[in-house]
């Protein structure tokens, strides 16, 4: 009975020694270059006048307790804001800045 007790003990040894080195560090997602640059929010209750006007609200299935604020300024700017309709506070915003059309 004891080696039946060893061998499963070095079995289970090697099983945790194999499932150890077999397992690979998940990296965390980074920034791809020309993404979509985040906005520095000076207030998590408010969203500045100068973002302009509040042209649309969209939400994800996958977050229904998230709602995005998309706003427009005069300069063609678009700004989103991510609202926690849980909190009621901007959790984050983007912009996204319109450049010259370009010429053929």
């Amino acid at each position: 009975m004891p080696g039946r007790f060893r061998l499963a003990g070095v079995l289970g040894l090697a099983l945790a020694v194999v499932l150890a080195v077999s397992c690979a560090k998940i990296s965390t997602p980074t920034a791809t270059p020309g993404g979509i640059p985040g906005e520095t929010l000076t207030s998590h209750s408010a969203v500045p006048a100068s973002w302009g006007n509040l042209v649309s609200v969209s939400s994800v299935p996958a977050y229904p307790e998230l709602a995005q604020l998309w706003f427009q300024a005069t300069d063609g700017t678009v700004r989103y804001a991510v609202v926690s309709l849980r909190t009621h506070e901007v959790l984050n915003a983007h912009v996204i800045h319109r450049g010259q059309e370009a010429t053929p």
